[in-house]
Formats: C-alpha cells, structure tokens, sequence
C-alpha cells in the first residue's frame, strides 16, 4: 500500500474544491470608511441624548434657561377693594378644625359673627389703612376690623388693628401674591393674639382668597 499517497489525497482534498485554508472562514476585517462611518453615528446618538435630557430636565424643573425672579411686592400694589368668592359654611368650619382650632372653638366664633349658609370677606386698602368686612350670607357687608399695614422690603405685609392708631389688637404678619387679579395670602405670624383673634386672622389672610373688584 502505498501510504505517502493515500496521506498526500487526503491532505489535497476531492479535485476541483478549494484548498482548506487555515483561517478562511473569519469575517474579514471591515473597510477603513466603516469604521468611520459607525464612530461618526455613535457621536450623534451622544450629542442628541445630552439634548434630549438636558432639555427633559429643564421642562421637570419648570422653566428653560434663566427665569426673571417674580417682582417683590409693594404697598401700591394692594391699593383698593379686594373681596373673596363666597366660602360655604362646613367648608368655613371644616377649614378652621384642619388649621388646629377645635369645635368648641368654632361654635365660640359663631356665637358673635353667626351665619346659616355662606360668607364673603373684603379687605379694603386705602394708603396705609386696611379695613376688614364680612358679608353673612346675603347681608350687606360690614365692618370686623380695622387697622395700619405695612409692606416690609421683602414683601410681607405687617398688620397691626387699632383704633385711631391705637393698637387694640394682635400683629399680624403675612406672605402676599398676586396673579393677575387674584390676591393670595398667608399667614407667617400671629403675635400677641388670643383664639378669638387667631381664628379670625387665619380666616382674613389665609382661608379667603380674594379678587380686585371695582367700587
């Protein structure tokens, strides 16, 4: 048998078929202008995710860019009649028993400014002289306080009642907004104040949001 032939067909391989070449079956490497090509897709997939975020972030935190810090209020702007919309009697309870005050509390006020169904508040500012009136259900709308208010340099409003520029009753400190015609309060401070006296200011300057209204 002659062995050196039968190893040199078998290492040949079936005529007409390609020589085995070690390595022939590997993807070859791809061209230069590829490479390129998927480098400069990847940089823009990177510059439009960091848009895309950047742009998602600023609409989260509400606003584009730097935003003009809203306008520090001052005394003319609360100048004239302000007048709250009606505030329906449980809302009026139910307003007073979630800011801490009790029921008796409640029944206690009523017992000297009473009303069956509904209210409205008016604040009316003139120079430095702000008055407070209620409307009991559909009653005229008359006077509860009055006194002296100031805007202080970071917008605050300070209010003192009094009579005849005597102070007769607690000081009152509260955040102010408008947002158009709206008047939005808050109370910061109710300094030197009895229950009687608490429960009315939170009312005024908290519960009551209020519209300008022409006289």
């Amino acid at each position: 048998m002659d062995t050196e032939r039968i190893e040199r067909a078998l290492r040949d391989g079936p005529p007409n078929e390609p020589v085995y070449v070690l390595g022939g079956f590997r993807r070859s490497s791809p061209p230069g202008w590829w490479l390129a090509v998927a480098g400069l897709s990847v940089g823009v997939a990177l510059v439009a995710g960091i848009a895309i975020g950047t742009g998602i972030d600023a609409l989260r935190s509400g606003g584009v860019g730097d935003e003009p810090e809203p306008r520090v209020l001052v005394a003319a702007d609360l100048q004239g009649v302000w007048e709250s919309d009606p505030i329906e009697f449980q809302a009026w309870v139910d307003a007073l028993l979630a800011r801490g005050f009790t029921q008796e509390d409640v029944d206690a006020f009523l017992e000297h400014d009473p009303f069956q169904d509904h209210l409205r508040y008016a604040l009316r500012i003139v120079d430095e002289r702000l008055t407070v009136q209620a409307a009991f259900d559909d009653l005229p709308f008359q006077t509860l306080s009055g006194g002296t208010f100031t805007v202080l340099d970071d917008g605050t409003v300070h209010f003192i009642e009094g009579v005849d520029g005597v102070q007769v009753g607690c000081e009152v400190t509260v955040a102010a907004a408008i947002d158009d015609s709206r008047l939005m309060l808050n109370v910061l401070d109710l300094r030197d104040c009895g229950v009687d006296e608490r429960m009315a200011n939170t009312l005024f300057f908290e519960v009551a949001a209020y519209a300008r209204v022409e006289e």
